[in-house]
């Protein structure tokens, strides 16, 4: 690793924190080494240190004060999957084989995702448009090199590892992994939203989404959801839901199905996760998975913002985690969660489909649902010790998306917030109440 200091975009705010696992003073709690590892994934060292000396960070400052504190080197390029892969096997870019977060196909020139590849089944019946595998497709991880935690749990140690960056799928060393940065949605994208509007002007294509033209007939909007492939077909057609939308005549609310799924929200509001599921047909099971809506406007105009369809955790079906069901007994426990490694709606932000408030919401949504997930993951680790490693990515992204609030000289436009607002601030704010779980 190259020792200088890191850069803004890349991880370098990894805290081992092992003055809290070890101080005087706690819970009883199992015997034998521990210690946990947060990742949190582009704090910038300098506004941490500012915020710090103001005061805003007490956590922080007391485990800079009673611990340590001090600059990450990075790696080359100074990139999350790059930087992630070398902290995870202690080797550089050579050595694993992580250089960006795409690759190139030297044959084709076509781009691929370098963490991770899915090959397709060897050997297809194929019967008029029906395509039958005779055999089972494959997630291949493509970063070389274990994770350290390997050797850990190889010594008898237990091994809890939460929303693991580059780390999909998971291997198979033993230890309770979920992958996180890396992870798809479930159509194979990472981050492709669908956006309903009847505002002709907006149809087509985006960057990381898709934005469909609906009419709204006496109140009511039908439309269709896009999920994965259908790969028993020939053509690989994508498998569909309905989308049946009622808008109430008088508020600003409407009804929504989606699937078998409904909920009823009003303009500027979240959904909570509906389940979805989609039929290949021919007696095949159904793929399940969850998203998120967002209701942006009922009149005078319509707008209906579905986010990525994730994998439900509670019934996979791409390996996210380790063991098998491990990702089911953390839903059970904290509820659905978001399983698409970069959960945050960038996309959606950066398309100009969602506000920057919006964002934001969504944003705390998931940093909310990391919350509990950290919380159950340090419930375990005082009854079994070992190791406890929880990434959180909500840093980086929503970091990405709002430094244009802090810097003068950014090139794109300040956010559309209230006067005063600093989401940056806010966020780290909260990610020092995330340390002071711990």
């Amino acid at each position: 690793m190259i020792r200088r200091p890191a850069p803004f975009p890349v991880a370098c705010a990894l805290l081992a924190i092992a003055y809290f696992v070890l101080a005087p003073g706690t819970p009883e709690r199992a015997q034998g080494p521990r210690v946990i590892v947060l990742g949190l994934d582009g704090l910038d060292p300098d506004l941490l240190s500012s915020l710090m000396d103001e005061g805003a960070l007490p956590n922080f400052s007391r485990l800079a004060g009673e611990g340590s504190f001090s600059r990450l080197g990075t790696t080359t390029p100074p990139q999350s999957p790059v930087a992630w892969s070398t902290f995870l096997t202690g080797a550089n870019p050579g050595v694993h084989g992580v250089f960006d977060f795409v690759h190139r196909d030297p044959a084709t020139y076509r781009p691929y995702l370098s963490t991770a590849r899915t090959e397709p089944p060897e050997c297809v019946l194929s019967v008029g448009d029906w395509r039958f595998p005779l055999d089972s497709p494959e997630v291949k991880l493509l970063r070389s090199g274990g994770a350290f935690w390997e050797k850990i749990a190889a010594a008898g140690h237990p091994v809890l590892a939460l929303k693991v960056p580059a780390d999909y799928p998971p291997g198979e060393e033993e230890g309770r992994v979920l992958a996180g940065m890396g992870v798809p949605d479930l159509a194979g994208t990472y981050g492709d939203f669908t956006y309903y509007t009847d505002r002709p002007e907006t149809e087509g294509e985006v960057e990381g989404g898709r934005i469909e033209i609906v009419r709204v007939a006496g109140g009511r909007v039908s439309a269709e959801l896009r999920g994965p492939p259908n790969t028993l077909r020939a053509g690989f057609p994508a498998l569909t839901v309905p989308v049946i939308v009622e808008i109430d005549p008088e508020e600003p609310a409407a009804h929504i199905q989606i699937g078998e799924s409904r909920t009823v929200l009003v303009e500027g509001e979240w959904s909570p996760w509906l389940a979805v599921e989609f039929d290949p047909g021919f007696l095949a099971p159904s793929v399940r998975g969850i998203c998120r809506l967002f209701l942006e406007k009922v009149r005078p105009w319509f707008g209906l913002y579905v986010s990525p369809v994730n994998v439900d955790p509670r019934d996979p079906a791409l390996p996210i985690a380790r063991p098998e069901g491990f990702s089911g007994e953390l839903a059970a426990e904290v509820g659905p969660f978001y399983t698409q490694g970069m959960a945050e709606e960038t996309s959606g932000l950066n398309s100009g489909v969602l506000s920057d408030a919006s964002y934001l919401g969504q944003a705390g949504i998931v940093l909310s649902e990391s919350e509990r997930l950290l919380d159950s993951g340090l419930e375990e680790f005082r009854e079994r010790g070992g190791l406890l490693f929880f990434y959180v990515g909500t840093s980086d992204l929503t970091s990405h998306m709002f430094w244009r609030a802090r810097d003068p000289g950014h090139p794109a436009p300040p956010p559309e917030l209230p006067p005063g607002s600093d989401p940056i601030r806010d966020l780290y704010v909260r990610l020092d109440g995330m340390l002071g779980r711990v």
